[in-house]
């Protein structure tokens, strides 16, 4: 606001001047210096806030909605693609060996066989557990860590109990089966990290039960953001699954800590794609949302407007600095006008400041005369300079 009222002193000052000026009144050099500035300085201000402001009106409504389009799209088509590896090594993957191993060892823990030892990039730990009671029947380790050798129930666990109960199940079509299968957000009692746990049976192992999978996700758990975007997949509850921000997977309810929600709440529900703008812990946020296939969930990838906002009231904050400038300078001019014209200190001459000397001069010829005598008469000889 500020700077909108500079701008109209600014230029309004000598344009109502001119516009207003009598008949009969002539203009002085004061106003004549009041419009150079006002065109030399002002309009270049005034060039950069139009600018400035078309610039935030395409970011706003082009520009960033179509990269949080591209990110969503991009987190979706990744996710989609590990998890569907994760579910189909952990039902093809052979255990013959490592059930064998099972039977001559007393302990629940088994390190993976060799034969396996390429599943180490989709999971962290395979275990075997009763079909009825959730009992451990053991733990295959893919990677050194034996934490989970401590684990010996998981009947407890939701991702247990959602595929007893057949509740949010999902299924994955492959060319030799169809799998179904649950997968579900936890956070590691072992070392505290976030990991995704899947749930399957497979009738071919020997030892009968559940197959169970942990793995960290690294489309979701390693993915790096540009500054200011952030995201989260959530169910169609809102519940918040995995969140690029730490600390808020499994605790948070995207609709409970949001305003203005209706359309995305309808998008979640819906599972349709859509875009707008959600005020999310108290801040406002541009939003692309879109399903993720053969699931319930949704991605949400956001940015935050107050970083639009900034860079604005960056460039209006320079304009402002640039119409006090020029408004110095006018009283700079102003002062050293009152000095000059103070008869006390005799600098009247300089009141009016005369370019005479950059005026070019015309040729001018001088008749140069030489009287020269002779012994008999004088004569003149004349010289053309």
């Amino acid at each position: 606001m500020l700077t909108t009222f500079l701008l109209l002193g600014l230029f309004g000052m000598p344009y109502f001047k001119m516009l207003f000026i009598a008949e009969d009144e002539r203009l002085s050099s004061n106003d004549i210096i009041l419009s150079g500035i006002s065109v030399i300085i002002g309009a270049p201000i005034l060039i950069i806030v139009f600018f400035s402001l078309m610039n935030h009106y395409y970011d706003y409504y082009y520009k960033f909605p179509d990269r949080l389009d591209d990110l969503s799209e991009k987190i979706k088509t990744r996710f989609e693609a590990e998890n569907a590896a994760n579910v189909t090594t952990l039902y093809d993957m052979s255990l013959a060996s490592e059930e064998r191993a099972r039977e001559n060892s007393d302990s629940l823990s088994i390190r993976i066989s060799k034969g396996n030892e390429a599943y180490r990039e989709n999971h962290k730990f395979i275990s075997k557990i009763d079909t009825t009671t959730g009992a451990v029947k053991y733990h295959i380790r893919l990677i050194d860590k034996n934490n989970i050798e401590n684990t010996k129930n998981l009947g407890s666990r939701p991702y247990y109990t959602d595929y007893v109960n057949s509740k949010n199940l999902w299924f994955l079509d492959t060319l030799a089966h169809k799998i179904k299968y649950v997968m579900r957000p936890v956070v590691s009692i072992e070392d505290q990290s976030e990991e995704a746990v899947y749930l399957l049976k497979n009738e071919r192992d020997s030892i009968s039960g559940y197959r169970v999978g942990a793995a960290q996700l690294k489309s979701l758990h390693e993915a790096i953001l540009p500054f200011g975007f952030q995201f989260a997949v959530v169910d169609e509850t809102g519940e918040v699954w995995f969140h690029s921000k730490k600390g808020r997977a499994t605790l948070e309810n995207f609709l409970y800590v949001s305003r203005n929600k209706e359309k995305i709440e309808a998008a979640m529900l819906g599972r349709i794609k859509t875009a707008g703008m959600v005020n999310y812990r108290d801040k406002g946020q541009l939003y692309s949302i879109r399903p993720i296939a053969n699931t319930n969930l949704s991605v949400i990838a956001l940015y935050d407007i107050g970083l639009l906002r900034t860079k604005v009231s960056e460039v209006l904050t320079l304009s402002c600095i640039g119409i006090v400038l020029a408004l110095i300078l006018l009283l700079i001019i102003t002062i050293l006008s009152l000095i000059i014209r103070n008869p006390k200190l005799g600098l009247y001459k300089y009141d009016r400041f005369l370019f005479e000397f950059l005026t070019p001069k015309k040729r001018v010829e001088r008749l140069l005369h030489y009287s020269v005598y002779s012994t008999n008469r004088p004569y003149y000889h004349c010289i053309w300079h």
